[in-house]
């Protein structure tokens, strides 16, 4: 409605002012968990049309609060982190609507909070990047990467986050293959970027492969999740002088 639109628009000027006016941010602290709580309940209601009035005013906000270090805002919505994820990714595994599905992903990987109150949600966060660097989204799959760098340049990768990751080593695995994905040349525009996040990774981004060659091994290991193998393979080929009895060119898959 008309109305939906205007205050859509409203809200989104309000927020905007917060990155020219950090102070402002004392003024919404009072408002700010029923606004988020009552967005989040209503998203779903109204005409089946994506994003609504509701989830539009949940990204502006969560974009704005992602965008600046709005530590009191952080601390407000702390309690409500576990309820939010927890909804968001219900709704994402219940709807079939693909719009649908691709708001959650970003409500999701966009939830403002310290790193340290998301730390108990990383298994569930690698759950939600995997989706969003397989879509063909490019807001999303650049969303997905800088998260998982975020992750990296602040979680020792060897010490904390391969670890906890590691702990779904099938989820892990997804993880990876979803990523190195992107290892495309240009004009691709997120290969320099994938790139350079295995390379912060360092050594680590390799120990995924030990854990998918124990899934192969095991016949249940991937919990009926399929993995694509050729995703990690090379054929090569050589030529040379035959040996007896064979030819002068061959090949292997490695």
């Amino acid at each position: 409605t008309t109305r939906a639109r205007n205050l859509s628009r409203v809200f989104g000027l309000a927020f905007s002012s917060l990155l020219k006016h950090p102070r402002n941010e004392a003024a919404f602290l009072p408002h700010l968990q029923r606004l988020v709580r009552e967005c989040a309940q209503r998203s779903t209601e109204g005409p089946r049309i994506w994003p609504g009035p509701y989830l539009n005013v949940l990204r502006s906000l969560f974009r704005t609060l992602s965008g600046g270090k709005f530590e009191h805002s952080y601390k407000e919505l702390g309690p409500l982190v576990p309820t939010l994820l927890n909804t968001f990714y219900r709704i994402y595994t219940l709807t079939h609507d693909q719009s649908l599905r691709f708001v959650m992903l970003e409500l999701c990987l966009s939830v403002p909070s310290r790193l340290s109150a998301l730390l108990p949600h990383l298994p569930l966060l690698a759950k939600i990047i995997v989706p969003a660097l397989r879509s063909n989204q490019g807001d999303l799959i650049n969303l997905g990467l800088r998260t998982l760098e975020f992750w990296v340049d602040n979680l020792h990768p060897s010490e904390y986050l391969f670890p906890t990751l590691a702990q779904d080593s099938a989820q892990l695995c997804e993880l990876m293959a979803a990523l190195t994905s992107h290892l495309r040349p240009a004009p691709y525009p997120y290969g320099l970027l994938c790139m350079r996040l295995l390379g912060k990774m360092g050594g680590t981004n390799r120990l995924f492969l030990r854990e998918l060659a124990n899934l192969r091994d095991d016949p249940n290991g991937l919990g009926g999740r399929r993995i694509d193998g050729r995703g990690l393979s090379m054929v090569c080929e050589w030529q040379g002088s035959p040996r007896e009895g064979e030819g002068g060119t061959g090949s292997e898959f490695l």
